[in-house]
């Protein structure tokens, strides 16, 4: 008697396999984009609870001013410039934990870069 032998695999892995890799993958991209939007949020609730309006942000990668050196990769920093209340100017750099350390804080750090001085060069 001849048998037919029916592959159940593609590629050399079974559907399981795929499966599972596909799941993981996916969960991943959920998690990054998950996070992305709860620094934003978290960003916006911030400025309205302090009564400022965000006028520009950056966000560098490296170079990310007082928190270079103490924030992780998964930290979102921003600079930020916009106006306060009472409509005077401001600069600031604010710093979002980000996974796994967005699970247990919430809070938005800032360090407020100093106001510029009129000093004459000069006498």
């Amino acid at each position: 008697m001849r048998r037919i032998r029916v592959e159940n695999e593609m590629f050399g892995y079974d559907a399981v396999t795929i499966a599972i890799t596909a799941g993981s993958l996916l969960a991943a991209c959920a998690l990054v984009c998950g996070d992305a939007y709860v620094a934003e949020r978290r960003l916006r609730r911030w400025a309205e609870e302090s009564g400022l309006t965000i006028l520009s942000r950056r966000a560098p990668r490296f170079l990310r001013g007082p928190y270079t050196w103490t924030s992780r990769r998964e930290d979102y920093v921003y600079f930020l410039t916009g106006r306060d209340a009472k409509g005077n100017p401001f600069e600031t750099w604010v710093r979002i934990r980000g996974f796994p350390t967005s699970l247990w804080t919430s809070k938005v750090e800032t360090s407020w870069s100093p106001k510029p001085t009129a000093t004459p060069l000069l006498d």
